[in-house]
């Protein structure tokens, strides 16, 4: 597989396990293509998510750059996901993944 790869994290009060997913995401071998982008959309927590995301994507990597959105919507998973999947339009591929799961090094391949 070829493209550009978005990888949706949707999230609501994952402070406590955020960093441990956003650092995992960022050590998978993405696919040829790219950019790729790590989307995290906060929905509605009130427990510092947003800030653990943003701490655990220092440094980064050039080839994937990490997004952080707070959906708009009402509150609830669905919304988030929405949320997510629109700022994904202009991806070849999307994978939607909860903050509390952890995936094998090549899982995109």
């Amino acid at each position: 597989m070829t493209g550009r790869v978005a990888v949706l994290i949707p999230c609501r009060d994952e402070g406590a396990v955020l960093g441990r997913k956003i650092r995992n995401t960022l050590a998978l071998r993405f696919p040829g293509g790219g950019p790729h982008a790590v989307l995290v959309v906060d929905d509605h927590s009130i427990d510092g998510t947003l800030e653990a995301a943003f701490r655990a994507a220092e440094p980064g990597r050039p080839d994937v750059e990490v997004r952080y959105l707070r959906s708009r919507r009402s509150p609830g998973k669905t919304g988030a996901l929405a949320e997510g999947i629109e700022a994904t339009r202009d991806f070849d591929a999307v994978l939607v993944t909860d903050a509390d799961v952890l995936l094998e090094p090549d899982a995109l391949l």
